[in-house]
């Protein structure tokens, strides 16, 4: 029987509440608990872990599940562990049956991947480790089930081609495109920051799924906020054997200041001692000609006229970088002049062509500005400016310095039409500071403001 089952407290033994004179001294008080014999039975049944063999790099939509029938709850903890250090939790959810299950997703990491982030990082030649802590097992105490995925590819991609950009790009934002690959799943991104002859470092190191910046066979690759200065880049295709574009690298170059488009503006150099200026060609000279010895503003060199009855000596000089201006964009358009004649007139010349045969101020695919010399001769140098602002898309454009008097000298110096940087803009961070080269470049001992 039981020997101390529950019954009325007025048979109990203790009198400070109970003064009825019930209790009696008998077997059925011969202990204060009523013990019960309980047997346990520390074994359970052994649990199956499952997942691929094998995944490619960047494969999504695999399956871990655990089968325990031992489990009680509604989700289950797995670590995934890679053989390049990350540690990840994956937590299965119950799919009825004593099933378990979660599906998967990895992305590409070319270097360390970063454990604790939820996020499975691998690349080819991996190896991913499914770790589950089977607590009860047909042999009583707990145990470790594992299993093992190779991450690699299986395919070797076909060749592609990179498709260039323009060599000089005035916007921190832009896209790097290039042909896919046929059989390739992932790609590496690699752009290097050079500098004429010099490379400075890797500035981009990446890898991009097909699956993300491929479309009906182009690939985009989005670069924001870059920094100015000279890259190379170029695109591997993975795969069981990596394959690069076969016209890489590619170059460019980020400009986000204002760019200076004319060459040799202030006249100062002249390799082969013609007294013809480098990067000018001159027509109707008569004397006139780059003169040195203090004769520039401020500086040694400058452009000598000398009037000359019929002649209108001409130096002009082709915007090599014209392309580069585009709609909307503004130009500044100055040069420095000293003359000792009175209303000498215009004396620099800026002629674009547009795009369009029908843009300009006229409506015949052109504009101009006239740099001019009005009133009084000046007492020294004097520096004579004006903007055009673009109605289309540039082609070409020319500078012509010129003068047209018959008599009297003019000397002109810092000939400069300077693209204005586009608007709005990254720049670099407080602190931040990067020279970069100038376009065109200049040789040693060239004035910086030209």
């Amino acid at each position: 029987w039981h020997i101390n089952s529950d019954e009325a407290t007025i048979f109990d033994y203790n009198t400070y509440s109970n003064t009825a004179p019930y209790y009696a001294v008998n077997e059925f008080r011969t202990s204060d608990h009523d013990p019960i014999l309980v047997g346990l039975s520390l074994t359970g049944t052994d649990a199956a872990l499952t997942a691929p063999a094998s995944i490619v790099p960047g494969e999504d939509g695999w399956t871990v599940s655990v089968t325990d029938a031992d489990l009680m709850g509604s989700t289950v903890d797995v670590l995934l562990t890679s053989s390049r250090g990350e540690s990840e939790t994956v937590t299965l959810t119950d799919q009825g049956g004593a099933v378990f299950s979660a599906t998967v997703d990895t992305s590409i990491n070319l270097s360390a991947p970063a454990t604790g982030n939820s996020i499975i990082e691998v690349a080819h030649g991996d190896t991913l480790t499914v770790t589950y802590n089977d607590e009860y097992t047909t042999g009583g105490p707990s145990a470790q089930r594992t299993h093992n995925i190779s991450v690699a590819f299986t395919t070797t991609p076909d060749g592609f081609t990179l498709i260039e950009t323009a060599p000089v790009l005035r916007e921190a934002d832009f896209d790097l495109t290039w042909n896919a690959a046929t059989d390739a799943a992932v790609y590496r991104v690699l752009v290097t920051q050079t500098s004429t002859n010099t490379r400075l470092g890797v500035y981009i190191d990446t890898a991009v799924e097909t699956a993300d910046v491929c479309a009906a066979g182009l690939c985009t690759y989005s670069v924001v906020g870059s920094i100015p200065g000279q890259f190379s880049w170029t695109v591997v295709a993975l795969g069981v054997a990596d394959v690069e574009a076969s016209n890489a690298p590619a170059f460019y170059t980020v400009i986000l200041d204002n760019i200076e488009l004319v060459s040799n503006g202030g006249f100062e150099v002249d390799t082969d001692t013609d007294d013809n200026p480098d990067g000018w060609v001159g027509s109707n000279l008569n004397g006139d000609k780059r003169k040195c010895g203090a004769k520039g503003d401020g500086s040694d060199c400058a452009l000598q006229f000398k009037g000359d009855a019929g002649l209108v000596a001409k130096f002009k000089q082709p915007l090599a970088d014209a392309s580069l201006i585009l709609a909307t964009d503004v130009l500044d358009i100055s040069a420095a002049a000293s003359v000792n004649r009175d209303n000498a007139g215009t004396f620099v010349i800026v002629k674009v062509n547009y795009a369009s045969p029908t843009a300009g101020a006229n409506g015949d695919g052109k504009d101009k500005v006239k740099l001019k010399l009005i009133g009084p001769a000046p007492t020294g140098y004097t520096t004579i400016s004006d903007t055009l602002t673009a109605a289309d898309d540039v082609t070409s454009a020319v500078v012509k310095v010129k003068y047209k008097l018959t008599s009297g000298k003019l000397f002109v110096d810092d000939v400069s039409v300077m693209l204005q940087a586009l608007a709005p803009r990254t720049r670099l961070g407080d602190g931040e500071s990067l020279d970069i080269l100038p376009v065109p470049a200049a040789p040693d001992g060239f004035r910086g403001k030209n």
